[in-house]
């Protein structure tokens, strides 16, 4: 995903054919659409996997927690 958003964010020229009719409506070139597109794919996204991975090595690194054990024949 990251790569992909990059490739869109940073093309000279628009990269999807059929959407090169429709951006006009909403006052955007294609090329600006595309663009704005790949930044989206790109940023918030990554950074979804980012917060996901930290949080996965903060329990990874984090303090120990006391082990429970339970009686049997209590």
């Amino acid at each position: 995903m990251g790569l992909l958003g990059a490739l869109l964010t940073f093309a000279d020229d628009a990269l999807y054919a059929p959407h090169l009719l429709t951006t006009l409506a909403w006052g955007l070139t294609p090329l600006e659409d595309q663009q704005t597109a790949g930044l989206i794919m790109w940023a918030p996204a990554a950074a979804l996997y980012l917060a996901a991975a930290l949080i996965i090595l903060g329990r990874w690194i984090g303090p120990d927690r006391p082990v429970v054990r339970v009686d049997p024949s209590a």
